[in-house]
């Protein structure tokens, strides 16, 4: 895998950081409030969807699993572990040393690199509406981008979630 292809991983791995501190952050009754301008969506819907998202193309790309266990909504624990989860089917799926999955042309009609790119903004979007809501509601002590907090490890490295 080149440099660049590492890089986006990385980034993805840095955004999905921000992504779980954010949650950390929201107290457990703001999870079932309704997002002002998104209708009957809650930060619990989003954050769930963010990771249903990602499950949902590997399922379809053939990483072998299907989707998010439904359970999985029923406290900031269960969001949490979703959330790692999918980050480390990503992470496995995408930066395997066996297949190069994020070239042109390597396997099936996708470019990985575009669907990481997608899904890492797909990512970024939710948990911006997510810090409006939560700003409105008067929590502004919220995360911001990895690149204002490095990582401290390398998340490619077999074991890190």
């Amino acid at each position: 895998m080149n440099d660049a292809d590492l890089s986006i991983l990385r980034h993805f791995a840095g955004v999905r950081d921000v992504t779980i501190e954010l949650l950390r952050k929201v107290p457990e009754d703001w999870l079932e409030r309704p997002m002002p301008g998104e209708g009957e969506w809650t930060p619990r819907h989003a954050f769930m969807h963010i990771a249903g998202g990602q499950c949902g193309w590997l399922a379809g790309l053939g990483d072998g699993r299907g989707g998010i266990e439904e359970q999985a909504r029923l406290d900031k624990g269960g969001i949490e572990r979703t959330l790692r989860d999918a980050r480390r089917r990503m992470l496995d799926f995408f930066g395997s040393s066996e297949v190069d999955r994020m070239s042109p042309g390597c396997w099936l009609e996708h470019v990985g690199r575009d669907v990481v790119l997608y899904l890492t903004s797909h990512e970024v979007h939710h948990r911006g509406r997510i810090v409006a809501a939560l700003w409105q509601w008067g929590l502004t002590d919220t995360p911001f981008e990895p690149r204002d907090q490095p990582l401290k490890s390398d998340p490619l490295k077999a074991g890190l979630a």
